[in-house]
């Protein structure tokens, strides 16, 4: 999977990169990592679902910080990839307060 998505990111940042004006691209390079993450997240809890107590908390913390720096080369601090994440996804559990 992680090769798959790994091959396929260059491929996306061209057709995005062409197409879309600059304030859309930036969001989309801001938010794809995370929707990967969550993808994998969801599909885990899916395949197994009496464990899906063991995908929370830690897990999902470093699942989400993981995709993230593999994807954009940037190692930023876990605390911005759950700000990050709050303010993407507002119905999650995140112990992080955002500004709105």
């Amino acid at each position: 999977l992680k090769t798959k998505i790994s091959q396929l990111y260059p491929q996306m940042i061209a057709v995005v990169t062409d197409s879309q004006p600059p304030s859309k691209r930036d969001v989309f390079f801001g938010t794809y990592p995370l929707v990967i993450a969550k993808a994998i997240y969801l599909a885990l809890s899916y395949l197994y679902p009496g464990n899906t107590s063991l995908f929370k908390g830690q897990f999902q913390r470093v699942l989400f910080h993981s995709i993230f720096r593999l994807l954009t080369s940037v190692d930023i601090c876990a605390s911005t990839v759950d700000f990050l994440r709050q303010s993407l996804y507002l119905d999650q559990d995140i112990n992080v307060r955002v500004n709105k």
